[in-house]
């Protein structure tokens, strides 16, 4: 039988909780995109401890021990959209992270004079187009000075560092190692 643990995530700042989970092997640790929303992306930025609360749980009372821990710091208070337990992303659920109170409450987690140049609406949002194509953000770095740039897609990013779109998707994609002396990645 497979054995279930709950662990923390704290801010190394701040030492504040900012998100509990439950998982097994290393769910803990996992920091990939499609792994964990933005909002937490965005303050695991900043640097983060991890820690093993409960070990050795069934399933069940893995959700269960989790849920009330969410419960006892309470979801506003976290960077999580789900309130524990069973889990899944349900439309309902995604329908909560849409909220503008969720935006809010993402937005106000962010140092935004570190990521200014994503507009206030835009912050949270990945573009779909009609023609089916999806705008995700980039972020990028200056090679010499280590100012960051943040966009919405390679278009912006290009014009906010005066380069071309071509450039910066030569450097995403791994043809070149910087253009204009940035080097790109997508968020």
């Amino acid at each position: 039988m497979e054995k279930y643990y709950i662990y923390s995530h704290t801010r190394k700042d701040t030492g504040q909780c900012f998100y509990i989970g439950m998982g097994k092997g290393g769910r803990a640790y996992q920091k990939y995109r499609g792994a964990r929303n933005r909002h937490w992306a965005f303050i695991a930025e900043k640097g983060y401890n991890i820690r093993i609360l409960v070990n050795g749980l069934t399933q069940e009372k893995a959700w269960e021990i989790e849920k009330n821990f969410i419960s006892q710091i309470g979801i506003e208070n976290l960077a999580q959209y789900q309130e524990g337990g069973k889990g899944g992303f349900s439309n309902e659920i995604r329908a909560k992270a849409l909220t503008p109170e969720a935006r809010k409450k993402a937005y106000n987690s962010i140092d935004w004079d570190n990521h200014g140049s994503i507009k206030t609406t835009d912050k949270h949002k990945y573009y779909n187009f009609k023609n089916g194509h999806a705008s995700i953000p980039v972020e990028g770095t200056h090679r010499g000075t280590g100012k960051k740039v943040i966009a919405r897609n390679m278009t912006e990013a290009a014009k906010l560092i005066n380069g071309t779109l071509g450039g910066v998707s030569a450097v995403i994609n791994g043809q070149l190692k910087s253009h204009r002396n940035y080097t790109f990645k997508t968020l």
